[in-house]
């Protein structure tokens, strides 16, 4: 059994310039848990550094980073280099398995390991990087692809399966479900949630709007039934030409919470949305790269349009305008395992 994940939290760069995947490796799912510009998405102890796209820890003193984040079944892709002997590792929280030591790396050349985790017993743990006094671990790249079978598929071609469109004569929103699985939602205000309710859970999906600067959202842990009472994962592809900032929170941002770093996506193009919902930490990619990354700490409340919600509940998509004209395909999402 084997899972993984590594943490560090520094503070955002002020508007930086995403270090995004490939649309294709995006689509395919992967994600980025370092981005090569930043420490954002990790906690480091100790001496760290970033140069010339390589994290690099360690030195005279000790150094240690572990991911915010934690998933349980994936495939990984790792690019790491490091000098102190065994040491110097990579591991898997909790005690989990190391995944590398620096005794793997030869002539100072980088280390490349891929694997995967799939046993459902798995639970979600978070990557750790260890670096002893004297040693020095250089990763220039972690990317990860979380597990999805067909259970997960939450479009079926032509088929309103597994959906529930809220009713009310004051909503105008018209959805409508393909043969080739795509999802449009034209018209607004409106919403369409799943009948199926999630928790801890981790989505993706691919998104299009047909024009530029449209508003949309994904919103999960709803209050079933209710209209888009519940956490929102803004789409909106708009910069402020003054602050250089996303308009609105900005595309992968957590709606009136927690801004995006800023917009990956480009309006009249499909681009991939990965969110993970564990607990309080609620974190977010766009074509691979971490947009927002937020822990909600306010007070417990059944509705999180005004509190911490944990309870699971339904995700939902959004009609928001009477402009709205926005295509979704291959969504997907399944529960994380336990214990937290």
């Amino acid at each position: 059994m084997l899972c993984l994940m590594i943490l560090l939290v520094g503070q955002p760069a002020e508007s930086p310039k995403p270090n995004s995947l490939d649309p294709a490796r995006a689509s395919a799912g992967w994600i980025k848990l370092f981005d090569g510009q930043s420490t954002y998405g990790w906690k480091v102890e100790g001496p760290g550094r970033i140069e010339n796209g390589t994290l690099i820890l360690g030195g005279d003193k000790p150094s240690a980073a572990r991911s915010t984040v934690a998933i349980d079944r994936f495939e990984y892709l790792l690019e790491i280099q490091g000098q102190g002997g065994a040491g110097c590792f990579v591991r898997l929280s909790d005690s989990g398995p190391k995944i590398w030591s620096a005794d793997q790396t030869v002539n100072e050349k980088f280390h490349r390991s891929s694997g995967r985790t799939e046993d459902p017993g798995c639970f979600p743990r978070y990557w750790e990087i260890c670096v002893p006094a004297g040693g020095i671990v250089r990763l220039r790249s972690l990317e990860v692809r979380p597990w999805f079978d067909s259970t997960s598929d939450l479009i079926h071609p032509g088929s309103t399966d597994g959906w529930r469109i809220h009713p009310d004569e004051k909503y105008k929103s018209r959805f409508h479900f393909d043969q080739a699985g795509i999802l449009t939602i034209k018209d607004g205000p409106g919403d369409i949630q799943t009948k199926k309710t999630f928790g801890d859970f981790v989505f993706q999906g691919e998104a299009r709007t047909a024009a530029d600067h449209l508003n949309s959202g994904i919103f999960f842990r709803c209050l079933p039934g209710q209209y888009q009472q519940g956490y929102e994962c803004q789409i909106r592809n708009q910069v402020d030409g003054r602050t250089g900032q996303p308009i609105d929170f900005g595309t992968g941002g957590i709606y009136r919470r927690a801004a995006a770093r800023a917009i990956v996506a480009r309006d009249k193009e499909w681009f991939t949305v990965t969110i993970l919902a564990r607990g309080r930490q609620l974190s977010t990619w766009v074509d691979g790269w971490m947009t927002c990354d937020w822990t909600d700490e306010r007070a417990p409340n059944e509705n999180a349009r005004q509190g911490y919600r944990a309870m699971a509940g339904a995700i939902s998509l959004q009609g928001h305008d009477p402009t709205t004209d926005v295509s979704f395909r291959n969504l997907r999402a399944r529960e994380l395992g336990d214990p937290k």
